[in-house]
């Protein structure tokens, strides 16, 4: 007999969005449970026209309370969790197939791959996580924590089995980005604060809301708080914590005890990617370009934590590999200089320093065909004060290309004056925080 499958959702004023979740589950699930927490535009009637089961709730500020009150309401054998602006996407039959197979005497979690939109015009996503969102009907499966909430097991989780549901992927549009959460995040977190203020995951949340609105101090003594917690400390949180402390530390001008920082918590973060990103834009910075090679070729060893860690696409795509084409042109191996950094212009064709490099790289190695496109569509889109570079980059390729003419053309349209001793800059501008 076929097992039956719900979904959850939490909504409040979701009518701009909410059609294009249920949509998206159509002939999926066999039933909707909707928990609606004050909406006064017209999710209800358009939750109504999927037959969904609509349940008010009184909004405590506490997701998990609206989440375990979802589960309570649940009368098929599996759950899937999405929110009204989340969207799945499914292979043919692969749900029902998860929901269907055989898991002995084990309770299966499944973790899904979600990707967030923050440009909703865009066809890449900005950000990627791995989250437990699809599970069997269970007493002991809840959630806690008010706000980023995560799944416990009051009765423990000896026949637990974590699995990846391959075939199944959430697309989370995100309109306004990240920051478009802090009105709501921030007075939660306020909130629990108040009641602990040594509250390990809170102070961990609110460091992060503090680090992306830019309140350093705030958010560096938030994560110092957390750090001081007696509280249980799951690695990856210490791993983020640790990385964005010595990411503070060089925003803050103290790029000496930034460094000393990542010898210090190399043990904690060694599996974390985007500490070995920032090691290896920090040395650059510093010049040592073997060890900066060194840390970022880490990058790509690790993988994303499974888990609620939220990982900017960027940091594990064109990010490092910009910094290893740099970190290879300064070593002047020019092959791999132009291998990392065509990698990196598949994942980014509008970051005008990525074409300014390879036009350097390939006027190293005598493409000068190659080298005059880049230059030509780095000058195209760079901020008005790299002009002037630019040109002078462009008229030492054409010289030592033998192309005498343009070089010629060149000069005569540039306005100023260009010292005949002068030379090409490709220190790294590009500030990766």
């Amino acid at each position: 007999m076929n097992k039956t499958l719900s979904l959850c959702i939490i909504a409040l004023n979701a009518e701009k969005e909410i059609r294009k979740c249920f949509d998206s589950i159509k002939g999926l699930v066999d039933e909707i449970v909707l928990i609606d927490t004050g909406s006064t535009d017209l999710t209800k009637k358009i939750a109504l026209e999927y037959k969904a089961k609509i349940y008010d709730f009184i909004w405590q500020n506490d997701f998990s309370e609206a989440r375990n009150f979802a589960l309570s309401k649940v009368k098929t054998d599996w759950v899937l969790i999405l929110d009204s602006d989340e969207i799945l996407k499914s292979e043919t039959d692969k749900l029902k197939e998860i929901i269907n197979a055989e898991y002995s005497d084990k309770t299966p979690m499944f973790f899904v791959n979600i990707l967030t939109y923050t440009d909703v015009e865009s066809d890449d996503y900005s950000y990627y996580q791995k989250k437990i969102r699809l599970f069997p009907k269970s007493d002991n499966i809840k959630f806690e924590y008010s706000i980023a909430e995560e799944i416990i097991h009051p009765n423990g989780t000896e026949n637990l089995i974590s699995l990846d549901a391959k075939g199944l992927v959430i697309k989370h549009y995100l309109d306004g980005g990240l920051k478009s959460k802090s009105q709501r995040n921030v007075p939660i977190l306020k909130r629990e604060l108040k009641k602990n203020p040594k509250a390990f995951y809170y102070n961990y949340l609110m460091g992060k809301e503090c680090l992306q609105h830019g309140f350093l101090v705030k958010a560096f003594s938030a994560y110092q708080n957390a750090l001081k917690s007696d509280d249980d400390k799951e690695s990856f949180y210490l791993a983020e914590i640790c990385t964005d402390l010595i990411k503070i530390l060089y925003k803050q001008d103290n790029t000496e005890e930034a460094l000393n920082e990542c010898l210090r918590r190399e043990k904690i973060c060694e599996d974390n990617p985007d500490y070995w990103l920032t090691y290896g834009y920090l040395a650059i910075k510093e010049g040592d370009y073997k060890h900066a090679e060194k840390c970022l070729l880490k990058v790509f060893d690790r993988n994303p934590p499974a888990h609620l860690v939220l990982v900017n696409v960027d940091s594990i795509t064109w990010k490092p590999e910009l910094l290893l084409g740099y970190t290879y042109l300064m070593l002047k191996d020019y092959v791999k200089a132009k291998e990392y950094l065509e990698k990196a212009v598949e994942h980014n064709d509008s970051n005008w320093l990525l074409l300014y490099y390879l036009g350097i790289v390939c006027k190293n190695l005598k493409d000068y065909t190659s080298s005059e496109a880049y230059f030509k569509a780095a000058q195209i889109i760079s901020p008005p004060e790299y002009s002037e570079q630019l040109k002078f980059s462009m008229l030492l390729m054409l010289i030592m290309g033998g192309r005498f003419d343009k070089a010629n053309e060149l000069v005569k349209s540039m306005v100023q004056e260009l010292e005949s001793d002068s030379q090409e800059d490709i220190s790294l501008s590009y500030d990766l925080f």
